[in-house]
């Protein structure tokens, strides 16, 4: 997906859910949420202390009654604003800024940072170096060259099941370094040999040797 590696996508799905989230929080908390004036008319005690409760009517009416327990510094009598939602009044709270705004804009503002993490996480493993690169791909290379000599002529399935193990090795230290174009080339050869991996079949040879040429030709790996 997109080109990156699963590290950068990770890093970058998580910046989109989390502006997401601010977006969708500030808008129900801007369009769902009408304004009241509530009193504190008692004080229960609760684990952190007295807990100050809030009783309030709505302008359409709307009567509730709801436990500030952050905010238990109010004292009996005293006035506050009050948010709550229209279709659920039991959603109210406390008409702060940090208890209705600071969160979504938070994740707003907190989101183009993560986003910038994903692009940087990227970067740095597009800057690989090449040496770092061809210690991996070599052994890759040679779980090719032997994964194609069971797909040019036929191999033992105690043979192939050992040259699939020894390409599964290999992939998995090369694929932390790997170049976008060798990713989507151990993408095809994976997709190729999920019949093989069920039995019955014969590794494609089309798909191994475009990896194989890759690694060579776009990758500088020297040839064993």
């Amino acid at each position: 997906m997109l080109g990156l590696s699963g590290e950068a996508l990770f890093t970058a799905v998580m910046a989109l859910t989390l502006g997401l989230q601010g977006a969708w929080s500030l808008l129900k908390t801007l369009r769902s949420r009408a304004s009241a004036v509530g009193t504190v008319s008692d004080m229960k005690l609760g684990a952190d202390g007295l807990v100050p409760v809030v009783d309030f009517v709505g302008a359409d009416g709307t009567a509730g009654r709801f436990c500030a327990d952050h905010d238990g510094y109010l004292k009996l009598g005293e006035t506050v604003p009050v948010r709550y939602d229209r279709r659920a009044p039991h959603r109210v709270r406390i008409a702060t800024f940090q208890g209705s705004y600071l969160r979504p804009i938070l994740a707003l503002v907190l989101a183009p940072f993560v986003l910038s993490l994903a692009r940087t996480i990227e970067t740095r493993h597009d800057s690989v170096a090449p040496l770092d690169r061809v210690a991996v791909y070599i052994p890759l290379r040679v779980s090719l060259l032997d994964l194609e000599s069971c797909a040019r002529r036929s191999c033992s399935a105690a043979r192939l099941e050992r040259r699939l193990h020894a390409y599964d090795r290999a992939r998995v230290a090369a694929e932390p370094l790997a170049s976008p174009s060798v990713r989507a080339g151990i993408l095809d050869v994976q997709r190729s040999l999920r019949a093989v991996r069920r039995g019955g079949a014969h590794p494609p040879a089309a798909p191994i040797a475009a990896l194989r040429s890759t690694l060579i030709d776009g990758e500088a790996v020297p040839v064993p």
